[in-house]
């Protein structure tokens, strides 16, 4: 709880209500709009731990909420989380060192304005199935140790800025099966 106390706070989601447990899938953590709105705010858990006494967030869904903010270190507090998706909002700057501790499957930063280079940071999170980065400002060339990352199945580099040749590293990645980097 402490660590989405401290996302909430950085990323002004203020409508997160802290006196409803966000593991009981109650309240405004299991929040989406309809067809038209497309937004999500939805925190998820597992509840299995310790003989079912223990709760852990696995997934955090926080698309189309026009959150306006740099990325928050807090998320690597979350070891069980396998699910990030950030899609189409506003976030700026890029990818914090504290994230080399996730053990994320899956990683979405669709449409926001993040920039800088390759996020090296994320060739770390070798535990990713689906990485897409697609339609924001990184630049540059991919880097080699994108290779590291060799349980990819799916990864979506499109709508960026990045040049170069893609590097020979990523006939590593045995098992993608779908990538998009035009």
């Amino acid at each position: 709880m402490k660590a989405l106390k401290a996302i909430g706070k950085k990323i002004e989601k203020k409508d997160w209500d802290f006196g409803i447990d966000p593991c009981s899938g109650k309240g405004n953590w299991m929040a989406k709009g309809d067809g038209n709105e497309g937004f999500e705010s939805i925190v998820i858990c597992n509840c299995s731990f310790n003989n079912n006494k223990t709760c852990h967030v696995v997934s955090i869904s926080l698309t189309a909420l026009n959150i306006s903010a740099t990325l928050p270190p807090d998320f690597s507090k979350f070891r069980h989380l396998k699910v990030l998706d950030l899609s189409r909002n506003y976030f700026t700057g890029t990818i914090p060192r504290e994230w080399t501790t996730l053990k994320l499957e899956t990683l979405s930063f669709m449409g926001n304005r993040l920039s800088g280079p390759f996020p090296k940071v994320l060739t770390n999170i070798t535990s990713l199935t689906n990485l897409s980065i697609e339609g924001n400002n990184f630049s540059g060339s991919i880097p080699p140790e994108i290779g590291k990352l060799i349980n990819l199945q799916k990864l979506t580099l499109s709508s960026n800025a990045f040049s170069g040749e893609l590097p020979v590293e990523l006939a590593k990645l045995i098992y993608l099966t779908d990538m998009k980097d035009t």
